[in-house]
């Protein structure tokens, strides 16, 4: 997770390797992401998710982000917090 220059926002990314996925490690990584983010006071954390990317997309959902499509075949996922 990185915070943005100038905003009270960070951006995070991860990877999940393909022997893991599907074992609840993302679901458990975002929760702790969004602990850290909250313990900083930021306002919202987010992620660039890749359109085909339905896993992570339906992940973000599930721990309550909005997903915005950008308009370039890439989808934003927003965690108000």
């Amino acid at each position: 997770m990185t915070k943005l220059h100038g905003t009270n926002v960070a951006r995070f990314s991860m990877i999940i390797s393909d022997d893991f996925q599907c074992r609840g490690l993302g679901a458990e990584i975002m929760r702790h992401l969004i602990q850290i983010a909250r313990d900083e006071k930021l306002d919202r954390i987010e992620a660039i998710i890749t359109h085909d990317n339905q896993a992570m997309q339906h992940l973000s959902q599930k721990i309550g982000a909005s997903l915005v499509p950008t308009g370039d075949g890439m989808v934003k996922a927003v965690i108000d917090l």
